[in-house]
């Protein structure tokens, strides 16, 4: 029986596997490879007798197993193939198998051997039952005193972890096990701690595994926190128990949302339906009601602040007694006074504030004065050109012009006043003042020669991926556009270019603060529907992405295909670049099936308005992944050379886009143990990624440590080749 379930054979194009014996895949015809976890149970198999495979998720594939020496079940859990080239993927599995192991309570699931060769395992202990996810399934809901008792001991298990700096963070009843029956010693296991946290250490900022503003877990019991891509700490558990808690009791879900962003929505701004109200004759649902609500509060502070907290309470509904933590508490005396005390202090702020108004309004300047012009007349012209009166339009607008000039103001309010005039002046064939406008708004956005030259090189090489040398350049243009002002568009488009260099460099949190100035600026001046400023939110979602906060880019890049799709509509270019951006999103946070329908869309779009270009290339790379991940290694391929040979085209064959396309082959042909047609592709995305990115760029050195890895196992597959032919 061993022998026949551990020789195996797997199928590169539909990822199916086969017995020892076959050599063409049944299903399409393509020839046989070695699979991995073949050569893993060959090495497993003088400790280990794989009886039967239990089940199979997104990251691996669980096998129940018998210890050989101790006659004793286990579980084996085996990292998914195409993850194992992944290493960020590859330390969380790591991650999860070490932490588990440092933690020893009744009710946290047991380590018992971990391997990363020849591919990455955990064996834990063997739990005969069934998910909490599966029990409440069955009985819809649970009574108040099942609920309250698996509540206890996933407390208890979670305050093992807190004592020792580790949040779990993935707290769902899909990762309970419910092993005896309710009322007997170690009913409850908490399992699956891949995505956990380590406090006390900075351990995530060395590994690269996670950062802060990275959003991890499952939405349904995510915190506010987690979806902030703020720190998080044991409160966050406490809100996911919360949460679980509340299914068990009611059968529903305290926010169901049916996508990642509404999910998102619910968590910040709603509140679940009472217990009270879902179940009116459960004598326990107030007291319940009042535990949950305390233990959802938006802000970690008002929750429950320890997991034992939390017990004291549930212990004392189990037992009839009275709460301690969330019971009612009424504002005392001091609270009053102190609250009389503030309120005070306002009003006579207030009545500061209306003195010094009186004063300004009683001693107004010049300047003042003709801002008041200005606003005055600029907000008559733009309602007189809302009801299509030319007229008074350009006589509203040329008044507040007149102001301005008066004024020597030379901002924004100049800026918008004349592009509105411009078009004005031309119906009505006034082009001595219409050349006079035109050059003034020329000034403006196009700023002094030298300005234009430098901004012209930055922009070259940005173009032409060398980041490094643009951003150095981008400095000199933003120093240059502000010797006239701090402010101005000038200073917005070099800061611009500057926020796509460090993104492109891999500075995300530095690329965010200099995009989100850039965006002030170009709202200021342009407002809000402009394309530049929509861009600019565009680059904007891709540095959240590159931080970690997949949510909030992804509703960020569904904000602005709105808002494209209403201005250029759903056949634009702009439009099919935001939807490739969104797919690739999609396959991060690993919706695959999302992602695939807005990467088909957008090359639709692409391939029928705009033939082939640089846009199309990205787009077929982010589907060749997305087809990857799902083990569609037949559509992969092409997919992926097609998208290197319009890389090359259009941008170059040095280009870091290019070298990003040539590592996606790399990655798809180990997948199907190709490892010396692979390393020539990761071998030039290393070259180039040196040359343009720097060796010492976090890229680079990924990129270089994932080509040495690939060499090593080129070179084994090569030798074990030998001994076998």
């Amino acid at each position: 029986m061993q022998n026949q379930t551990t020789k195996r054979q797997a199928c590169p194009r539909c990822a199916k596997q086969y017995g020892a014996l076959e050599t063409i895949c049944p299903a399409d015809g393509t020839q046989l490879v070695p699979s991995a976890e073949s050569s893993l149970f060959e090495d497993l198999a003088s400790r280990y007798e794989i009886v039967a495979q239990i089940g199979s998720g997104g990251w691996s594939t669980v096998y129940k197993a018998r210890h050989n020496a101790l006659n004793q079940l286990v579980a084996i859990k085996v990292l998914h193939q195409h993850l194992s080239f992944d290493s960020r993927m590859l330390q969380r599995f790591e991650q999860e198998a070490q932490t588990a192991s440092t933690l020893s309570h009744p009710s946290i699931v047991g380590i018992i051997d971990y391997g990363s060769s020849p591919q990455p395992y955990i064996v834990m202990e063997f739990l005969e039952g069934r998910s909490l996810a599966e029990e409440i399934e069955t009985q819809k809901r649970l009574s108040a005193q099942e609920s309250i008792s698996i509540a206890l001991e996933i407390s208890a298990a979670l305050t093992c972890a807190h004592r020792q700096g580790i949040v779990h963070r993935d707290i769902k009843p899909s990762n309970i096990i419910l092993t005896k029956s309710l009322g007997t010693n170690q009913a409850v296991k908490v399992v699956d701690f891949g995505l956990s946290k380590l406090l006390e250490s900075d351990a995530e900022g060395a590994s690269g595994i996670t950062r802060t503003g990275e959003a991890m877990g499952s939405p349904p019991y995510m915190s506010p926190e987690q979806w902030a891509g703020k720190g998080v700490d044991a409160r966050t558990d406490i809100y996911a128990l919360g949460c679980l808690l509340y299914e068990a009791v009611t059968g529903k879900q305290a926010f169901p949302g049916s996508s990642a962003v509404e999910c998102m929505n619910l968590h910040l701004t709603h509140w679940p339906e009472a217990v009270v109200a879902l179940r009116p004759n459960l004598p326990e649902a107030d007291l319940l009601d009042r535990i949950i609500f305390k233990a959802l509060q938006k802000e970690s502070d008002r929750r429950y602040q320890t997991t034992e907290e939390l017990s004291d309470d549930l212990t004392q509904v189990k037992t009839g007694g009275k709460l301690r933590y969330a019971e009612r508490k009424q504002r005392s005396l001091v609270e009053w006074l102190k609250w009389r005390r503030a309120l005070l202090l306002r009003v006579l702020i207030a009545l500061v504030s209306l003195a010094v108004l009186i004063v300004v309004v009683v001693f107004l300047n010049r300047e003042t004065i003709l801002s008041s012009i200005w606003s005055f007349n600029y907000k008559a012209g733009e309602q007189a050109l809302a009801a299509h009166d030319s007229r008074t339009a350009q006589a509203k607008l040329t008044t507040a012009l007149t102001a301005l000039e008066l004024s020597g103001g030379k901002d924004e309010r100049l800026f918008k006043t004349l592009k509105k005039l411009a078009p004005l002046l031309k119906e009505q064939l006034n082009y001595t003042d219409l050349t006079d406008v035109n050059r003034k708004l020329s000034e403006l956005t196009m700023g002094s020669q030298r300005y234009q030259d430098l901004y012209r090189a930055a922009y070259s090489q940005y173009g032409s991926g060398h980041y490094a040398a643009s951003l150095r350049l981008c400095d000199q243009v933003i120093a240059e556009a502000r010797r006239t002002s701090k402010k101005n568009l000038q200073v917005a488009w070099g800061l611009y270019v500057q926020g796509k260099d460090l993104a492109n460099l891999s500075r995300f949190q530095e690329s965010e603060t200099v995009l989100n100035e850039a965006l002030q600026l170009f709202q200021d001046w342009l407002g809000n529907d402009d394309p530049t400023v929509i861009a600019c939110q565009r680059d904007l979602a891709r540095t959240y992405a590159g931080l970690g906060r997949l949510a909030e880019a992804r509703k960020t890049y569904e904000n602005v295909l709105a808002i494209q799709e209403r201005i250029a509509g759903s056949d634009s270019l702009a439009a099919a670049i935001t939807l490739s951006n969104l797919g690739g999103t999609c396959y991060d946070c690993q919706d695959l099936a999302s992602a695939e329908r807005y990467l088909r869309r957008s090359i639709l779009v692409l391939e029928k308005t705009f033939g082939t270009d640089q846009a199309l290339a990205g787009t077929l790379s982010n589907l060749g992944q997305t087809y990857l991940a799902e083990k569609r290694y037949a559509e992969a391929e092409p997919t992926i050379r097609r998208a290197i040979n319009l890389s090359e085209k259009f941008y170059g064959q040095e280009h870091p886009e290019t070298a990003k396309m040539l590592e996606n082959m790399s990655i798809l042909l180990q997948a199907s143990h190709r490892y010396s047609d692979a390393l020539p592709f990761q071998k030039r995305a290393l070259k180039i990624r040196e040359a343009r990115l720097g060796a010492d760029n976090p890229v680079t050195v990924q990129t270089r440590a994932s080509y040495e890895r690939l060499l090593q196992m080129s070179h084994e597959a090569e030798a074990k080749a030998k001994k076998s032919g």
